[in-house]
């Protein structure tokens, strides 16, 4: 508690382990290790072999793969071990430290460890506590719900929820939604005066320097009725109100008219 603080003592379980065989495959093993409600993200190993501290990375590996295998978030784990064995049985020529060892008959010990920390965390497992988040039982009252919702009275009376700004579809370019001049800021009333007299003395300048000539022949004018006569109404009328898009290749330009592209 004083260490790892008491959270981490809250979430342990105290697990003991031990062989005598015939064959000299003594050991023992007591310590704690953590249950399936600790998380952490690094493991946290303490491990004590005839009471000196060491690091064995094979037990280490063997106890990461039980908690991913048996709990579901595969959180990491807190172990406290101590094991005592015949000092013959330690190898300390792993590293030029002498902290990391090898054990003799390895396999069997680190088996028997798994199995003891496996059949400790199922037990456990049914205790785990889970977060929950608390709903209020309490409604809220009419008017702060009003207030939230995005409405707009029609004539009619009747309330419709406005649609977004970013959600609204464009159906047709004469639509106010599909135009840009909402978002558009407007200019000063003096800059607007300013730009429609540049406008018209542009116009002015525009109209001595290519001043529009009359059809004073009769064939032209013909020519000129004959075209409006014959021309397609439906195709004019796309051509008036279509609105260009973009280019689809080389050669062809999308533009959209109503509803179509």
């Amino acid at each position: 508690r004083s260490v790892y603080g008491v959270s981490n003592a809250r979430n342990l379980l105290k697990i003991e382990a031990s062989s005598n065989t015939k064959s000299g495959l003594i050991f023992e093993m007591d310590g704690f290790i953590s249950n399936s409600n600790y998380l952490a993200k690094k493991t946290t190993m303490v491990l004590f072999i005839n009471d000196r501290l060491v690091d064995c990375t094979a037990l280490k590996r063997a106890l990461e793969v039980v908690y991913a295998a048996t709990l579901p978030k595969a959180s990491k784990p807190f172990v406290y071990m101590s094991i005592r064995l015949p000092t013959e049985h330690v190898d300390v020529n792993m590293h030029p430290t002498k902290k990391e060892v090898s054990l003799l008959n390895q396999d069997f010990i680190i088996e028997r460890i798994q199995s003891a920390v496996e059949s400790k965390l199922r037990n456990s497992n049914d205790e785990r506590t889970f977060q929950e988040q608390t709903v209020d039982p309490l409604p809220r009252s009419p008017s702060k719900m009003t207030n939230n919702l995005n409405v707009v009275t029609s004539s009619s009376g009747s309330k419709v929820q406005r649609v977004p700004d970013s959600k609204m579809v464009r159906t047709d370019t004469l639509d106010p939604a599909g135009r840009l001049h909402a978002f558009l800021q407007p200019k000063p009333q003096a800059q607007r005066e300013t730009n429609l007299k540049l406008t018209d003395v542009r116009s002015s300048v525009r109209k001595r320097r290519n001043p529009r000539e009359t059809a004073d022949l009769t064939s032209v004018q013909q020519l000129i009725d004959g075209i409006d006569r014959n021309c397609h109404s439906g195709l004019l009328d796309i051509v008036r109100q279509c609105t260009y898009v973009g280019m689809a290749d080389d050669v062809f330009a999308l533009v959209q008219h109503n509803t179509n592209l």
